[in-house]
């Protein structure tokens, strides 16, 4: 008897250096997705995140761990003037911020959102 196919879900890419993010600032669209992993809220919208990673696969998604890379998470408010917070997304077009949400507000949904209206 063949095994039953199970779906798998796409990892959210992690970023771990202020050099990596900062490469991405040229590209069309990006989202950066902060998260704690010490944080129920943060689970919650993990979760959230991982809903919007599998419905929208080629909307580039970035997870950056507070906890682990306090210095990239930092970096990303000073160069986005978004006050660091978490769990937050802040959506870059070309550099430019367009859009964030944090806490109880990042959702799939809010997300989807602030990515169509750009």
């Amino acid at each position: 008897m063949p095994f039953p196919l199970t779906e798998t879900k796409p990892e959210i890419p992690e970023l771990n250096t202020t050099q990596e993010f900062d490469s991405l600032l040229a590209e069309e669209l990006v989202v950066i997705f902060k998260h704690s992993n010490a944080c129920d809220r943060s689970w919650a919208a993990h979760g959230e995140m991982a809903e919007f990673h599998r419905d929208q696969p080629s909307v580039p998604l970035y997870l950056v761990s507070v906890l682990d890379s306090r210095q990239v998470a930092r970096h990303i408010a000073a160069v986005s003037g978004v006050e660091h917070e978490s769990p937050q997304i802040v959506v870059f077009r070309k550099g430019r911020v367009i859009g964030s949400a944090s806490h109880l507000a990042v959702t799939a949904n809010r997300l989807a959102s602030i990515v169509q209206k750009s």
